[in-house]
């Protein structure tokens, strides 16, 4: 409206669109502070807030005229902050005539303007849209064209000049506020004061013209669900739509359809059904397609178990086990025995007689024969003891060729022809850190979904940090580093991501007390105590070890009231250990007694503190 204003944009919500208090505050502060002389603010909240109120009031003070939006909800209860004093509540108006249906009206409801418009959307289209955060910023393009035609104007006169324009003739009411926006005689107003017009009388003042309803959309509507579930393999068979434009007539034969669907692999899958009327105007919907996995149970071996003996009752030195086959593929057989000192044969006969393979078991160890069958029958599995005394018994287990059928073959099916597209945009998150020396893993989302080529390429700015073809980055020193995730199909789409880099933690050691001794020699006692002093509670590691493979030495644990805790034999040279969590902190005792032991001989007791 004022192209001659310059424009500071703020952004106040997060990577992710949304929004908080303290943010908006920032905002608007950091506004005032850098020369704003209007704050647009199509935002609300139903809350009363101290900090947003202390934010408003600021700028105010500052010379800000502020306007914000009073809310959608057709309630008679209009937003924070459009409800502050300090602020001009712009509502919505349809037809330039009404309040809109959607528009909160009551204290807070200053001025209406029109909130009805065919506009852009994020995803590249054109939609209709309404809403008082499309009311709000023409009446704070007004404030601009008033400051312009007298930059000494403060906000509250601003404000006067736009309430005494506006088609309540400055009269208000809890409905329509001081009316609808006139633009022309408020700063006609304006002119007049500055003496600019000499004759006030003569100009026409023209009203605002409110434009013509546009058309609105097609509508097009799905049959049967939106999600539909199918096991993997299962054919998919369209519902079908109906679509029609905005005198009712029927479109549905300019409705397209893309999808990537695959019903031989298991995932989440978009239809999306468009259609554009004579007027231009699009309409979509899509319909979620979840292909469920079918999942094929492996068959399982049959395992055949047989145990004997031999010695004892038993004089035979040679027993058969008869195992019938009824497929071909591997058969496995395992022998093994008690005696550590027998040695048995494992032989394997075909279904003539024929031995087909042997394996020996001796010492204990387990006989193994694993044979691929060629044919089906009864096979004989022989065991023969060669050596062993005393009666001991045995164990061969049997498990046979695999026996189950082919697994279904799911029929191939060609996914739908999807025309190719260049990337549109892609998204990455704005900020990351990592420590030196580790890794992260970046994901760049790209759009559309169905993009004929997808790959991205990634570059690093600094040597701080690099970055993998997959966008794996790994941090090489401390400070910052710009990642760039760029489209390689062409069409020069880029994202960014701010990286930190930190310094790996510090690894915090345990405490480690070595004591030495001995007995024997000079040394008479048979007994020598050490102190230890903990300070933190968790687990206390002790070892002993001497250097008298003959000799028995006893460790001891004491609390500190002198209490036993734990104990444990250090014999033969070899280590005794204690390892126990302590709930207190304080002096502990370790004694060290010697149990057995002849001549001079040394010992050290090592203790890990928590």
């Amino acid at each position: 409206m004022n192209w001659k204003a310059q424009i500071l944009p703020v952004k106040v919500d997060d990577a992710s669109g949304g929004l908080s208090v303290a943010n908006i505050a920032k905002g608007i502060i950091w506004a005032a502070d850098n020369k704003a002389r209007v704050i647009n603010l199509s935002l609300g909240t139903s809350s009363d807030s101290s900090t947003l109120r202390n934010a408003i009031d600021y700028a105010y003070n500052k010379g800000c005229v502020i306007v914000a939006a009073t809310g959608n909800a057709g309630t008679s209860n209009v937003s924070y902050p459009a409800r502050y004093p300090n602020v001009i509540g712009a509502g919505g108006t349809a037809d330039g005539k009404t309040r809109a249906a959607i528009t909160n009206y009551g204290t807070g409801l200053d001025v209406l303007a029109v909130s009805a418009y065919y506009s852009t959307t994020p995803a590249g289209g054109y939609s209709n849209m309404a809403g008082t955060s499309f009311a709000s910023p023409q009446i704070a393009g007004l404030a601009s064209l008033i400051i312009g035609l007298n930059p000494d104007l403060k906000p509250s006169e601003v404000r006067e000049y736009i309430i005494n324009g506006a088609s309540g003739n400055g009269v208000r009411t809890d409905t329509l506020g001081y009316g609808i926006m006139n633009m022309g005689k408020s700063l006609q107003l304006v002119m007049e004061d500055k003496g600019k017009i000499k004759d006030p009388e003569k100009p026409k003042i023209e009203e605002p013209k409110i434009e013509e309803p546009v058309k609105l959309p097609p509508t097009l509507t799905l049959t049967g669900s939106s999600s539909i579930t199918l096991k993997q393999g299962t054919e998919y068979i369209e519902p079908g739509f109906k679509a029609t434009d905005c005198n009712g007539k029927d479109i549905t034969s300019k409705v397209t359809v893309q999808s990537t669907l695959n019903i031989n692999k298991a995932g989440t899958y978009k239809i999306t059904y468009t259609v554009t009327d004579e007027y231009m105007k699009t309409a979509s919907q899509t319909r979620t397609i979840i292909i469920e996995e079918v999942k094929i149970e492996t068959p399982k071996r049959e395992v055949q178990t047989f145990k004997g003996n031999f010695g004892g009752n038993n004089k035979a030195t040679s027993v058969d086990y008869k195992i019938n086959v009824n497929s071909i593929g591997q058969l496995d057989l395992d022998l093994s025995n008690d005696n550590s000192k027998a040695s048995l044969d494992l032989i394997l006969l075909d279904v003539k007689g024929n031995q087909v393979s042997k394996v020996s078991n001796s010492s204990g160890k387990s006989g193994k024969i694993a044979l691929n069958l060629t044919q089906t029958g009864t096979y004989t599995a022989r065991v023969n003891m060669v050596s062993g005394n005393g009666n001991f018994g045995y164990t061969l287990t049997a498990t046979l060729p695999l026996v189950g059928e082919t697994p279904p073959v799911i029929p191939p099916v060609t996914p739908p022809v999807v025309e190719p597209k260049l990337v549109t945009s892609i998204t990455l998150s704005q900020t990351a850190s990592v420590e030196v020396n580790k890794t992260i893993s970046l994901v760049a989302n790209v759009l559309p979904a169905d993009a004929k080529n997808k790959e991205i390429e990634w570059s690093s700015n600094s040597s701080n940090a690099t970055v993998s073809s997959s966008g794996v980055v790994t941090g090489k020193a401390v400070g910052t580093a710009i990642i760039t995730a760029k489209a390689k199909d062409g069409s020069g789409k880029i994202a960014t991501c701010t990286l930190t880099i930190t310094a790996a933690p510090s690894t915090v050691k345990k405490e480690v007390q070595t004591f030495k001794g001995n007995f024997g020699g000079s040394n008479k006692a048979t007994s020598a105590d050490y102190k230890i002093n903990v300070t933190k509670t968790g687990i206390i590691d002790l070892n002993l070890i001497n250097d008298n493979n003959k000799a028995n030495l006893e460790l001891v644990l004491m609390d500190a009231s002198g209490k036993v805790i734990a104990k444990v034999n250090n014999t033969n040279g070899k280590a005794g250990d204690i390892s126990i969590n302590l709930t207190q902190t304080g002096t502990y005792t370790a004694r060290i007694n010697m149990v057995t032991g002849n001549g001079n001989f040394g010992y050290t007791l090592t203790t890990t503190l928590p």
